[in-house]
């Protein structure tokens, strides 16, 4: 006689390529994405403390992936009948294009040319369900979405057709159970659960699921490289979450996020840096053609604390919450792309989302916007260079047409950007001029600046001098102040944005002298190309002051009231 009956705790596997693109994978063997293998990771949290005298898993590896990455791998039994509808001539094809075919096709009541039917899933459900009623106490299914639903119907005597009604996520959570614990009233007692969606966990009781299976995934993510001889970086090994100098030039230790959510700095509302705080944020999920990547630095640049003020919320209409930052140097997570970046390696990034999104755990872009980190150079280094030498680089080369030989002026020549635009100025050869405030002369002098204006004591605009370039970083310039001292044919550059700064492109751009708005754009060959020059010791990295990610709000106040020179710097 049976003791209990049993409790199935019925698991789709996590996600793949195939899954994210919509494309019904029925016998296709493909594994999980990387985002995938963390949803297993946070579904075993979830389940982790429940006792499973039955695991039983499909032959195709993204069952067993997720299964494993559970951890309940050393209890699985294979089970045929788990395996996914065979979708014969539609393997592949998303659902878009079946209906281009076959207007009105449904899976669920049509089956599949040269694939399973309807009739065929069922009789192969109950088969099963047949075992599972012999089964004892907790038992694990991991299976797939549409043998999945498709067993669900059928445990409650519905027709395989109802399926259609009963949706299923990726690394979901269902249990199939009886009501009343009567063997003749089969029931489901929870359905497409997802660990990061759930306020409770079966047969735990009153704890918080975000935050224990957080700490849970971390604490067992500790042991296992402890247990295996392997060593954690300083964020998963102690709570104080910050990493001195020789962990950052280290390459991570961990190939896989251990959470569906990370630690970000975040706000919610525009306003002064106080808004800024610590909070657990949704992992960013890896597209086609991009890098996952951790972040082990970032730096702040004017146009952070800009959008964090609401200067310019017209431009960046999205809603909040908002992660700042643009500047990402770190390790390389996975990609699913076949480029020249791979686990591990250690690269800066130009973050390409109008949102930014740096100063978190993990970050995602678009391959073409990052780049390996040479040996020579440290993460801090690589946090700086992003943003502001990409401004500095496309302003001068692209908008200026920089030519050897040339006269360029840098008004704001001790900051972020203008630091990289004197020293990248003076690497084509070119006389440079720097502004800034008389106790950064020597600074400026120090980056190869032939001649310095303090601000405070001289006016540019009414000098003899003539420039061919005047790059205004500062933002405190104006296109018809300057105009007289540029010569013919020169460019006047700001970074400034502003409806004014638009208006100037447009008005005189067919005119001698020509006014410019910047605005950078990631590209992963100009950051090769500051790292040459990095190498080549025509470009050096000054460090203003550096940070913990958890003083965001500090390193924003440090930036938006005046940094003497050069970068300010966060460190995760």
């Amino acid at each position: 006689m049976k003791n209990s009956l049993a409790r199935i705790f019925l698991v789709r596997h996590g996600e793949t390529e195939w899954s994210l693109s919509g494309q019904h994978t029925g016998r296709a063997d493909i594994s999980l994405t990387t985002h995938g293998e963390i949803e297993a990771r946070w579904l075993g949290d979830r389940i982790g403390d429940i006792s499973f005298q039955h695991v039983l898993v499909s032959p195709l590896q993204r069952a067993k992936q997720t299964c494993c990455f559970a951890g309940l791998a050393e209890q699985a039994e294979e089970e045929p009948d788990l395996i996914e509808w065979d979708n014969g001539d539609y393997e592949g094809r998303t659902h878009i294009e079946i209906e281009t075919m076959r207007p009105g096709w449904n899976l669920f009541r049509d089956g599949c040319p040269n694939g399973e039917s309807p009739q065929q899933i069922s009789d192969r459900a109950d088969q099963l369900i047949l075992k599972l009623r012999k089964l004892d106490g907790n038992v694990a299914l991991f299976t797939h979405g549409h043998f999945g639903r498709a067993l669900a119907v059928r445990w409650i005597g519905l027709s395989v057709e109802y399926a259609e009604r009963f949706l299923l996520e990726t690394a979901s959570l269902s249990i199939l159970s009886y009501q009343h614990s009567n063997l003749a009233q089969p029931a489901i007692s929870l359905w497409n659960s997802r660990s990061f969606e759930a306020n409770a966990t079966p047969n735990r009781s009153s704890w918080d699921a975000a935050t224990t299976a957080r700490d849970t995934s971390k604490r067992r993510a500790i042991e296992r490289w402890e247990n295996e001889g392997g060593e954690l970086d300083a964020r998963h090994s102690q709570k104080g979450l910050k990493m001195n100098s020789d962990t950052l030039n280290a390459k991570s230790t961990h190939s896989t996020p251990l959470g569906l959510t990370m630690r970000a700095i975040e706000y919610n509302e525009y306003g002064d840096a106080s808004v800024l705080h610590v909070a657990d944020h949704p992992i960013p999920q890896l597209l086609p053609d991009q890098l996952f990547i951790e972040v082990l630095a970032s730096s702040v640049n004017p146009i952070d604390y800009r959008f964090r003020r609401g200067d310019m919320m017209g431009l960046i209409p999205f809603g909040f919450p908002r992660i700042p930052g643009y500047d990402v140097a770190g390790i390389v997570v996975d990609t699913n792309t076949d480029c020249s970046f791979a686990k591990g390696d250690r690269v800066m990034a130009f973050l390409d989302h109008a949102r930014g999104g740096a100063l978190a755990d993990y970050a995602v872009c678009s391959v073409a916007s990052a780049a390996k980190i040479p040996d020579s150079m440290s993460m801090e280094v690589a946090a700086a260079i992003p943003l502001a030498g990409t401004t500095a680089l496309q302003s001068l080369r692209d908008h200026g047409k920089i030519k050897s030989g040339q006269s360029v002026l840098i008004n704001g020549a001790s900051g972020g950007v203008g630091m990289f635009a004197v020293q990248i100025a003076k690497s084509y050869g070119c006389h440079v001029d720097a502004i800034a405030s008389g106790p950064n002369r020597e600074f400026c002098l120090s980056l190869g600046a032939d001649h310095f204006y303090d601000y405070e004591k001289e006016d540019f605009t009414k000098s003899d001098e003539r420039w061919d370039i005047i790059f205004d970083v500062s933002g405190k310039a104006h296109y018809m102040g300057s105009r007289a001292v540029l010569k013919e044919g020169g460019h006047f550059i700001s970074t400034e944005p502003s409806i004014k700064g638009l208006l100037m492109t447009i008005l005189t751009w067919p005119l001698s002298k020509s006014g410019q708005i910047m605005l950078a754009v990631p590209s992963g060959d100009d950051l090769r190309e500051l790292i040459r020059l990095y190498e080549a010791g025509k470009l050096k990295v000054t460090i203003d002051s550096t940070f913990p990610f958890e003083q965001a709000a500090q390193a924003h106040r440090r930036v938006e009231s005046g940094v003497d020179h050069g970068k300010v710097v966060l460190v995760n």
